[in-house]
């Protein structure tokens, strides 16, 4: 059976009235998690932050109710890890991937290139600009000694 909650909620005006869900504030106030309040079909806004205390209240009253009984969960530690099967050894060897190896020499290389071709056109580009400034102050020279 499931019984429908319904939150109270406060508009801007100042006037009650009943809500779409309850914050999670409301809920967490309430003890319980979101995966309990969707199991106990209780409704969820995601959009409210305020926390009501009729509506933790009202979630508690119904999980005292209901008697949610939360499921048991194992600690790593307790989990019953499988033995090998007698008369059988298994040796496992940790290989290195080769292939990630290979492919960051491969890019390394790739990198080192384009370093290269960069510094090559930086040269060339300051080769040429400094002909060109050279010319220009020849220029300048000879415009002044005409005046």
């Amino acid at each position: 059976m499931i019984r429908k909650i319904e939150p109270v909620v406060t508009s801007p005006s100042g006037k009650q009235r009943r809500g779409k869900g309850f914050s999670l504030t409301e809920i967490f106030g309430a003890g319980i998690t979101r995966d309990i309040a969707h199991r106990l079909h209780i409704p969820i806004d995601n959009r409210r932050s305020s926390i009501r205390e009729e509506n933790v209240v009202a979630i508690k009253n119904l999980l005292a109710s209901e008697k949610v009984a939360e499921p048991a969960r194992k600690k790593i530690s307790e989990k019953i890890k499988p033995e090998p099967k007698e008369g059988r050894i298994v040796e496992v060897k940790e290989e290195e991937p080769k292939k990630k190896i290979a492919a960051r020499k491969v890019a390394q290389k790739k990198k080192k290139e384009k370093e290269t071709k960069v510094e090559g056109a930086r040269k060339e580009a300051k080769k040429t600009k400094t002909r060109k400034t050279a010319a220009k102050k020849a220029r300048l020279k000879i415009s002044k000694k005409k005046e």
